[in-house]
């Protein structure tokens, strides 16, 4: 029999006197509880407490947990729509200068009509958050733009408000709203087709074909700057789009869904039904010579198309090619090589290389209103999507259908959730055996979540409430059961080595035992949450917060409901034995089972009750302990009759034991191996994040659109960014709501009035055009100080000069001009021209403002946009610092699109910072388990090769462990996790996005629990104890929690894999191949080196280090003391040392 194994059979019975250990040991034990009672540790006085009446504690813990849940739901108006806005940084450097930019720029307007109330109202009140509200009336969507090429004005405010939910993700590419971060901020988009005089003319001549269409519609900008209806079309094999066929098979699609439209009425542009959508079927119409080419039907089309095949074959080739060598992304010029009716996204990008057009599109003329793009996204399974040749994916150019697609799969994948409960439920069933604890453990799991909820909204004053946190449902039911099983081990070990003992002592040992053993991991776990805090971006701010008080309360819900169960649960089974309900327990009734049908209860391993496991260890007495404080033997002899998993992780120990050499190094070489490949994590080449999965339709259509020369053009043409003067970088808004956003905060500082500084930004007008990185954002577009030189220029020289320059300018006829004359004519000027980069405040002119063409987009990779921000940035410092007067040296710059790199930077910042602390809260739980400094000094080494964060790692493995020795173990097996968990997300192709740093953050916290638990159990046993008892001990008194705590985890991480949001799928495969790494870690890595190098007493050099320390403080006051007083002293200390020695002893040889 080996010490704390489960006796599976009904041993022979044995008299009381051929047991005397057994029951000395208990009535010693008895007459020394009530002197003892005063000495132990608060937790086992409060452990005795709940034992007393674990049903008043049990009920009073729910109905109070009850209470605070719905309170918390109620008065912090918890509802299932959540939050899924605020995915850009705040607080940061960039942040907060691309806030004041994108305040200032949006409200020009604003401020050019209203005057004196706008400034006011900009300056005292924080401005609010936007809906993001892309709704228009299809008219031209520029009409409120000035000659500075304004970029859909108050529409990029919808870049930073609630948004769907693909706004997050798929935003970085359809960006991080519905416009602005989506397009690059671009002042215009590249327009598909242009409109020449012949083409028109050819139309009108047409326009009797088709009466009553405004044909005008083709080559306004509000064809591509709002939502239309946009399929994308994939040739199949190797046919071309601008074969017959291909034709008439897009032309009868085109029809089919034109009709549905027309009938639905989402369409307009003609008197009497709609104009035909923009593509390569129109083309070919307008192409043909004869003139009912707009009213032949399809068939006739593809008959007649024939002759045009090659001719438009060799027109295009010519046309792709010129795009690629002539393109201006500044004038956005078609080439002249291009035929008149030619538009970009009729043709792939790589048209001139293969000489097929593979992909193609159609922009239906569509309205887009919200209440269309909803009825048109419900309607998609009815649009026609091609046939044999011919295969299209719909969608909008500003993704509406992936953004209204991912939040219904939110609903879906929350249902998931349920999955795992019922998943969880059958575990923790199958291990407690107990459907009273199966219920509590539940109840304390789900009650978790409002708890958190209440915490969160009313202590904390959070209220914005991202759709991340509702991941935290995963997570809790993953994690929640671990500390379940860790309770119900931690007792049943204690009553196995204690059978005689009351329900109060089994508490007072058991229950601050699993307390602590539970704290371990919830810490690490929680800091690891915790510290991923620190992103400055709100959704995961207040994902990491929320997905911490889970854990937390999880623990917290554990000790004031399950142990109070596990209380009852053995007053139950110790007063009414096989009689207790099946509620409690169902063993025995499988046995009574077994017994009526003539089966052997023997054969039920692990099955018996724990009153009969009490008989049978009372029955055997000193065999039972004799047998237990035996060496660590073969295993040859050990008791046949202990459960299966027993069994099991008892084969497991002697494998390890026999072949700990080979295993070692084949670990090591695991260990290396893995660091190799986990050392390949790139960066991502693109900070493109999507929401959805390839096998999504609208997320399809999005992968074809980018083979389309459209959309090569237009990332051509970079963005628009800005020069300010006259605001500080600022964000006065909560950062933790994105409801909030910011006041203008001005320069007080800033005055272009000198000469100095007029001469200077004269200057930088022209100077920053000179620039690489700039380039003007049109062709008509003058810089605000140029065109005041050159209208003053002008005036000056004017036989008439202009009323506004007499009255304002004091005859000036250049820059610089006087400084008392220059607020007055520069404003009176701005606002003659309606220029409004120029804005002034009671006639000073307040602020300045320089857009120009950016480069780069915010989908450019990480590397391009860091280059290109620090390239200005050094630019702009070298301006204020060298050329600037004192009244224009606190310019700066900064763009929408920066905004989205800095986002992204924060979060890889993220991944690194947290993971440190993640390391660093592991490791200091480690240290103060295992109580061995050598253990710490060599993992200083071992970390620094997991991350750069060491030393604060290696300082808080060793607190935990207290071991310098298991520390090292530890934290090998947590590198070892690391390394395989990233080499296989190597091998399946990831990249460090940000969604990945936010998973590799909180996957060491979870790295760490399995090898903690085991760390513990290594040092519970007190004194010299050789290495492979201790390893055994771990294996079997950790073993089975360990391994249904993964099996809960990695169920739930399965479930994941089931959900349709990407960052569900990828957080679900990061925990599963975590948490089973984790478990080869802790079973094969840490147990292989503790049973080759372990310490046999793992806190001995700490302990001596503190004892050291301590006595030094206590010898002063014990040489005071009288002789008497010391001979007490002495003998009690004899006595004391003669009893840790039993105790050490004792302690070696059963479970804790």
């Amino acid at each position: 029999m080996i010490q704390g194994i489960e006796v599976e059979a009904d041993p022979p019975v044995v008299s009381n006197e051929e047991m005397p250990y057994e029951e000395d040991d208990d009535n010693s034990n008895k007459n020394k509880n009530d002197d003892n009672n005063n000495n132990e540790k608060i937790w086992q006085r409060v452990a005795r407490r709940v034992a007393r009446n674990p049903r008043r504690y049990l009920l009073g813990a729910l109905a109070t947990s009850l209470v605070l849940s719905v309170v918390g739901m109620v008065a912090g108006e918890f509802s299932v729509g959540a939050d899924t806005g605020g995915w850009q940084s705040r607080g940061t450097t960039i942040a907060d200068r691309t806030a004041q930019v994108l305040l200032v720029e949006m409200n020009r307007e604003y401020i050019y009509n209203e005057g004196e109330a706008a400034w006011s109202d900009l300056i005292n009140n924080v401005q609010p958050g936007y809906d993001g509200d892309d709704s228009d009336d299809d008219s031209n969507d520029n009409s409120k733009r000035t000659n500075t090429g304004d970029d859909n004005n108050r529409r990029l405010a919808s870049s930073f408000g609630s948004t769907p939910i693909s706004s997050f993700l798929s935003q970085a590419s359809t960006s991080v709203g519905s416009n602005a971060l989506r397009h690059g901020n671009h002042r215009t988009r590249t327009m598909p087709f242009t409109m020449t005089s012949e083409l028109r003319r050819r139309l009108e001549e047409k326009s009797h074909l088709m009466p009553g269409c405004d044909f005008g519609w083709y080559n306004s900008e509000s064809m591509t700057n709002s939502s239309r209806l946009w399929p994308i079309w994939e040739v199949k094999s190797s046919k071309s789009a601008l074969d017959a066929d291909i034709i008439y098979e897009l032309c009868v699609a085109e029809e089919d869904t034109q009709r549905i439209l027309e009938e639905k009425g989402h369409c307009f542009g003609c008197d009497e039904g709609c104009l035909p959508p923009l593509s390569i079927v129109l083309y070919a119409r307008l192409a043909l010579t004869s003139d009912d080419g707009l009213s032949m039907s399809c068939a006739a089309l593809r008959d007649a198309w024939g002759p045009y095949e090659a001719k438009t074959k060799q027109e295009w080739i010519t046309c792709v090619t010129d795009f690629d060598t002539d393109y201006d992304p500044e004038t956005k010029t078609i080439p002249a090589s291009c035929p008149d009716h030619f538009s970009s996204a009729m043709v792939n990008f790589d048209y001139d290389e293969t000489g097929v057009v593979s992909y193609t599109s159609s922009i239906f003329a569509t309205y887009s209103d919200d209440d269309t793009l909803e009825d048109m996204f419900d309607d998609v399974d009815k649009y026609a999507d091609g046939s044999g040749g011919v295969t299209g994916v719909y969608d909008t150019q500003e993704e509406d259908f992936v953004d209204l697609y991912a939040d219904g799969a939110l609903t879906s994948d929350m249902a998931l959730a349920m999955a795992s409960a019922v998943i969880v439920a059958i575990a923790i069933m199958v291990h407690t055996r107990s459907p009273f604890i199966t219920l509590i453990g539940l109840v304390q799991i789900i009650l978790s979540f409002p708890l958190s909820f209440f915490v969160y909204s009313l202590i904390l004053g959070l209220e914005f409430f991202p759709f991340l946190n509702f991941l935290g449902m995963f997570v809790i039911f993953g994690l929640g059961a671990d500390d379940v099983f860790v309770a119900m081990d931690k007792w049943k070990n204690a009553r196995l080595d204690h059978p005689n003992s009351s329900t109060e002592d089994i508490a007072a040992m058991a229950l601050p035992d699993a307390a602590s053993a539970m704290f371990l991991t919830t810490i690490t776990t929680a800091v690891a949450f915790f510290a991923t805090a620190i992103c400055p971006v709100a959704p995961v701010k207040m994902f990491a917060i929320f997905c911490g008080l889970l854990v937390l309360l999880d623990y917290f819900l554990n000790v004031l409901l399950v142990f109070p169960a596990l209380c009852m649960y053995d007053i139950a089974i110790q007063e009414k034995g096989d009689q207790v309900s099946c509620c409690i327990h169902f063993d025995h009734w499988c046995n009574l089972c077994c017994r009526k049908n003539g089966g052997d209860n023997d054969s039920e391993a692990g099955s018996v009750t724990s009153s009969q496991r009490e008989d049978g260890a009372k029955r055997n007495g000193d065999r039972l302990h004799d047998s237990n404080n035996d060496a660590v033997g073969n295993g040859e002899d050990e008791d046949e009759n202990i459960s299966l998993i027993r069994r099991a992780l008892l084969g497991l120990f002697y494998i390890l034991k026999r072949g700990k050499w080979p295993i070692f190094v084949l670990s090591m070489v695991a260990l290396v191996v893995t660091a190799i490949f986990a050392a390949k994590l790139d960066l991502p080449t693109s900070s493109d994040v999507r929401v959805l999965g390839d096998d999504v339709e609208f997320e399809q259509a999005y992968v074809w659109r980018q083979k389309l020369l459209y959309d090569q053009l237009d990332r051509a043409e970079g963005s628009v960014a800005y020069i300010i003067w006259g605001v500080k970088p600022a964000d006065t808004g909560n950062h933790d709501n994105p409801d909030e956003w910011t006041q203008v905060v001005l320069d007080e500082s800033f005055d272009p009035a000198t000469q100095e500084s007029q001469q200077h930004l004269l200057d930088i007008c022209s100077s920053t055009f000179a620039q690489d990185f700039a380039d003007p954002i049109g062709s008509n577009y003058t810089c605000s100080f140029s065109g005041l030189n050159q209208w003053l220029v002008d005036e000056s020289s004017a036989a008439s000069p202009s009323q506004i320059y007499q009255d304002n300018c004091a005859g000036a006829d250049k820059l610089p001009m006087p400084s008392d004359s220059f607020h007055g004519c520069m404003t009176a000027w701005a606002r003659e021209v309606e220029d409004l980069n120029v804005m002034s405040r009671n006639g000073r002119v307040t602020i300045f403002l320089i857009p120009f063409n950016s480069r780069v987009r915010y989908d450019d990779d990480y590397d391009t946009l860091d280059d290109e921000w620090n390239l200005i940035d050094d630019w702009m410092k070298e301006q204020n610092k060298e050329h600037a007067s004192e009244g224009t040296n606190k310019a700066f710059f900064s763009s929408a699109d920066f905004w989205w790199y800095d986002t992204n930077g924060q979060m890889l910042k993220t991944a690194y910072g947290s993971a440190g602390i993640a390391l660093g809260a592991a490791t200091i739980m480690l240290l103060a388990t295992s109580r061995s400094l050598l253990l710490t000094l060599f993992s200083t080494t071992t970390v620094a090769y997991v991350l750069t964060s060491v030393t604060a790692a290696t300082i808080m493995l060793l607190a935990t462990s207290r071991s310098l020795l298991l520390t090292l173990f530890s934290t090998t097996t947590v590198a070892y996790v690391l390394t395989s968990v990233t080499a296989s997300l190597v091998s399946l192709g990831w990249t460090l996005g940000f969604l990945e740093s936010i998973c590799f953050a909180i996957l060491i916290g979870i790295s760490c629990d399995f090898v903690l638990h085991f760390a513990h159990a290594y040092t519970t046993m007190e004194g010299d104890v050789h290495r492979e008892e201790r390893t055994k001990f771990a294996i079997l008194h950790m073993g089975p929690s360990i391994l249904a705590a993964g099996f809960t985890t990695i169920a739930s991480a399965a479930v994941m894999n089931f959900t349709v949001i990407t960052f569900f799928q990828k957080f679900g495969l990061i925990l599963l191949i975590a948490v089973i790494q984790a478990t080869i870690g802790a079973f094969i890595v840490f147990n292989t080196l503790v049973i080759c190098f372990g310490p046999k007493n793992p806190s001995k050099m700490y302990d001596a280090l503190k004892e050291k320390c301590s006595s030094g403080n206590r010898s002063q006051s014990q040489t005071n003391k009288d002789g008497d007083s010391s001979d007490t002293n002495g003998d009690t200390n004899g006595d004391e040392e003669n009893n840790i020695g039993t105790t050490a002893n004792m302690r070696a040889s059963r479970p804790y």
